[in-house]
């Protein structure tokens, strides 16, 4: 949403969330986010730490946000908020958090229910036994590919804790219905 009247010129926060939204929709579709953090993680360190001048290459070189959407300043001001002690750089997570839109409490109250439909001991479930039940072929490779595989028996046996899971799930419910994700 754009601001009108005298202070149209002015940069807001939900400006330019909005104009990263549209971009990230455009760019790269229904898995955008998913496929933005995978990006970040790309060129972040182990420990999910990105510096803020590889998170706006990113943004300006992989995601193809330009200085007319958002200006450098913006761009600035809005990670330097989300830098940590490290001064200069990013906790994934956090950007991720702070950029996408929030989980809404119905969806996640379904997402805790699911994951403890496929984990009765409610802790941890194999990524195999997610994916199994993911029915669209492309959304089955992108989360392989989130996982840093290329084929799905590569991360079959990978731990999906309840965190990971409701991240997945609120990386990709912005740009779609998750409802089918959530079917028990």
């Amino acid at each position: 949403p754009q601001a009108r009247g005298p202070f149209e010129s002015v940069p807001s926060l939900a400006a330019l969330k909005s104009r990263v939204h549209d971009r990230i929709s455009e760019a790269w579709g229904a898995y955008g986010y998913v496929l933005l953090r995978q990006r970040l993680y790309d060129v972040g360190d182990a420990e999910g730490f990105v510096t803020k001048g590889d998170a706006v290459g990113v943004f300006r070189d992989k995601l193809g946000l330009d200085k007319q959407e958002v200006s450098e300043a913006m761009l600035d001001v809005y990670m330097t908020q989300l830098a940590t002690v490290k001064k200069g750089e990013l906790r994934i997570g956090a950007l991720m958090t702070s950029l996408r839109p929030p989980l809404q409490q119905k969806e996640k109250r379904r997402a805790l229910e699911a994951f403890k439909a496929l984990s009765p001991s409610g802790m941890e479930v194999r990524l195999g036994d997610w994916l199994s039940q993911v029915q669209e072929e492309s959304l089955r490779k992108t989360i392989v590919t989130a996982f840093g595989a290329q084929d799905e028996d590569q991360v079959a046996g990978a731990v999906l804790t309840e965190t990971i899971f409701l991240e997945l799930l609120s990386d990709l419910a912005p740009l779609m219905d998750i409802a089918d994700l959530l079917a028990a």
